[in-house]
């Protein structure tokens, strides 16, 4: 049974990584080439906040962090040395919480894309839930570093493209 989901995890996380790839690619073509370089940093502008199960909104991008006894539960249906998951909130009940899992957060601390039906995590082997927000000291240097860039790239354009000359090349040839 492990192999089978093992191998089906793996494969699910391929296709994840097309789509996400594809995805970046379609993003980047719409971008202006000077601010492709800047593509990694979208991500570096939100963060993650601890947050009560009661209040985090259907849709919301979460991490929950299981206990030991909560990974060794869920083991049969995420795989082994499994801590914590990301993915999207889908709601709680009165004895569970509902994710839409996206990655495993594994011991060894590799995060693996995976990809199924909504998972029911027994509130007892959750460790603590975090919700994604928007970090304001991130997204100020990100907005700072591309004002400055762009301020950068303004005063080498207007003080590198002054070359002179005459527009036929200047002269004879020599020969």
């Amino acid at each position: 049974m492990s192999r089978e989901v093992d191998r089906a995890v793996s494969g699910a996380a391929r296709r994840v990584r097309r789509r996400a790839g594809r995805l970046l690619l379609r993003t980047a073509a719409l971008l202006p080439p000077s601010l492709l370089p800047l593509l990694p940093l979208a991500g570096a502008c939100s963060t993650y906040r601890a947050a009560a199960p009661e209040v985090v909104p259907a849709g919301a991008r979460v991490r929950v962090t299981l206990t030991p006894d909560g990974g060794a539960a869920l083991a049969s249906r995420l795989g082994g040395a499994v801590t914590g998951v990301e993915g999207e909130w889908v709601g709680e009940r009165r004895d569970s919480v509902d994710v839409r899992v996206a990655r495993l957060l594994t011991a060894p601390g590799v995060r693996v894309d995976w990809s199924g039906p909504p998972v029911a995590i027994s509130r007892g082997a959750v460790q603590s839930v975090e919700r994604v927000t928007v970090s304001r000291s991130r997204t100020a240097l990100l907005v700072g570093g591309v004002a400055a860039a762009g301020v950068a790239l303004l005063a080498i354009v207007h003080r590198g493209g002054g070359a002179s000359g005459t527009p036929g090349g200047g002269g004879s040839p020599g020969f």
